[in-house]
């Protein structure tokens, strides 16, 4: 599956790195929004501090079909998670 092209996103612009100007501007944004803003280096840093982050027993609904195809297998997930999409 290529979503850039299925999207007619140009890959030149949407690949590259945000500059860290871009990230801090972001991050208040969100803050600014009462949300909690939680930094990773990588994709794997951030699914480990996900992993941390969610307790378990809720009930997640999952609405977009490009995030949980992101995370792989969801099976690690300590909840009962329903895809929506």
């Amino acid at each position: 599956m290529n979503l850039m092209a299925e999207a007619g996103a140009d890959p030149q612009k949407w690949n590259l790195l945000p500059s860290l100007e871009i990230v801090e501007r972001t991050t208040n944004e969100i803050r600014n929004r009462g949300s909690t803003v939680v930094p990773a280096e990588n994709g794997d840093d951030a699914l480990a501090i996900l992993k941390t982050i969610i307790p378990a027993g809720p009930k997640v609904i999952n609405g977009s079909f490009t995030a949980s195809s992101k995370l792989e297998s969801m099976n690690w997930l300590p909840v009962n998670c329903q895809d929506e999409t």
